[in-house]
């Protein structure tokens, strides 16, 4: 049976897939402002270094914010 440490991990890719794909639906669809003027390679190269960045602030994120609030931690640690 999984537990709830499996669909972390499957909610953890899920997020990083939908990153990957929302960048490259604005780069390669939008038509506005400097983005029509780029090359195939520009485009290529913007979805490499957006997606880059917002999986290093993703990552940041999820190292400075608790998997647990401190509260339930000490209730677990003592226990009921």
């Amino acid at each position: 049976m999984a537990d709830l440490g499996t669909w972390y991990n499957v909610f953890d890719i899920l997020a990083s897939i939908s990153v990957v794909t929302n960048i490259g639906l604005i780069c390669f669809t939008s038509n506005e402002g400097v983005i029509k003027t780029l090359t195939l390679g520009q485009r290529w190269a913007g979805i490499a270094i957006i997606e880059h960045i917002v999986l290093a602030f993703m990552w940041l994120l999820k190292m400075l914010v608790p998997d647990q609030v401190c509260i339930l931690t000490s209730e677990m640690s003592v226990g009921f």
